[in-house]
């Protein structure tokens, strides 16, 4: 009954946050603007416009608030506005902490997120001490819901390899890619993300093996989506012959190689 309960809560607070966005960052072109002055705004540009109206829009709703500084976090990573994405992070942490309590799955989440940004911004040390909080808590809880756990894993899979602490980065990177596997296998750009980052770190720790399955996977990804011939497929391709390479698979690596070099 409580699993049905959280389902149903969750449902809502999905709905509420696509509603919201829906309506106010899609609406964002400003109608009433002047014909002679109206310009297209950015997706940054209309994402801040949206979210100058959250605080008054959902004063009695913290947990929806939440949610949508939860979403606009994403853009603006996808954006590469790591500043304006902590911020988000931060936010929504506080108010899903203060509408839900610090110990729910949604709060726990989002400091798992806010961890994985600030590795990104190289505060590492901050990064550690919120992994190691959450953590601990989600242990005291016993709070084991997939999505909880996906964000623990992907946060010390992506701190393990940006400290260059391999060893202890490689169990969450496998556990990251099979979480994804689970919750959204149709989601191809995250999936390929968590692939490039467990095949490469298998490669720099010399699994020249286990990796190559991993990047083949990859570049069929790829292929498929049609991103073989992007910066990002001609750097993976690159990563993969150089596997090859360093496994001794000269024969493979020679097609991938020249194609990498000449994109």
């Amino acid at each position: 009954l409580r699993s049905e309960r959280e389902a149903r809560a969750q449902a809502a607070l999905a709905q509420a946050v696509s509603d919201f966005f829906s309506r106010e960052v899609l609406s964002a072109a400003a109608p009433y603007e002047d014909i002679e002055e109206s310009t297209t705004p950015t997706v940054h540009e209309a994402v801040d416009r949206a979210l100058s109206r959250v605080g008054d829009r959902f004063r009695e709703q913290p947990a929806v608030e939440a949610g949508v500084r939860a979403t606009a976090r994403e853009v603006y990573g996808q954006l590469t506005d790591l500043s304006a994405a902590i911020e988000q992070d931060r936010q929504a942490l506080a108010l899903f902490r203060a509408s839900l309590g610090a110990e729910h799955p949604r709060s726990l989440q989002a400091q798992y997120w806010l961890s994985q940004d600030l590795t990104e911004a190289s505060h590492f040390d901050e990064a550690a001490r919120l992994i190691a909080q959450a953590d601990a808590m989600r242990e005291r809880h016993v709070i084991e819901d997939l999505r909880t756990l996906f964000a623990a894993h992907r946060a010390r899979c992506y701190h393990g390899i940006m400290t260059s602490n391999y060893e202890r980065a490689v169990s969450d990177c496998e556990a990251t890619l099979a979480n994804q596997r689970q919750l959204d296998p149709n989601d191809r750009t995250a999936l390929f993300k968590w692939l490039a980052n467990l095949a490469t770190l298998h490669s720099r720790m010399g699994h020249f093996e286990q990796a190559d399955p991993l990047f083949a996977e990859g570049v069929e990804t790829l292929r498929r989506d049609g991103g073989e011939a992007s910066p990002t497929g001609a750097r993976f391709k690159n990563l993969y012959g150089i596997n090859l390479v360093l496994g001794h698979h000269y024969e493979e690596a020679e097609p991938l190689l020249p194609g990498a070099y000449e994109a």
